[in-house]
């Protein structure tokens, strides 16, 4: 299991980061097996959401999960990150939440990538994993940028 993290820069404090990451592995290795989740967070400028005109400190979290996943699972997860959100003091307004087959996301994602040319793909995943491994290793939070 897979969880990807966007938020708007500034919306959400590394301390915030961190708790709700710890919430979300606790709560949800129960779905998988047993084994803690991996957490990914993509932080975007905050100028790049919009919502109803308007700037937005939304954030999205999308749990990928294994084909076939049953429908009473999948609600479940949905409602667990919910929960975590709002146990952390946010507002569930300011959430959106998708549980994704991971057959559907690898293919979303490979089509991303194809629409790039060889070298800008190529610098895109060397930055992006330069990115992961170099919040990791500062702040323990798996971080990346689009930009």
């Amino acid at each position: 299991m897979r969880i990807n993290c966007m938020y708007p820069e500034g919306r959400l404090s590394e301390d915030d980061r961190r708790l709700f990451q710890r919430a979300l592995k606790e709560t949800l290795e129960i779905f998988n097996s047993g084994r803690s989740p991996l957490v990914l967070w993509c932080r975007l400028e905050a100028d790049h959401l919009f919502r109803a005109r308007e700037q937005s400190g939304l954030v999205s979290v999308s749990v990928i999960l294994p084909d076939g996943t049953d429908a009473r699972t999948r609600t479940a997860v949905l409602q667990s990150v919910n929960n975590q959100w709002l146990a952390l003091g946010h507002d569930d307004r300011d959430l959106m939440v998708a549980a994704l087959n991971q057959s559907m996301f690898a293919t979303v994602q490979r089509q991303m990538l194809a629409r790039l040319s060889t070298c800008a793909r190529i610098g895109f995943v060397l930055r992006t994993l330069v990115n992961l491994i170099r919040s990791r290793l500062s702040t323990g939070l798996a971080e990346y940028t689009l930009n």
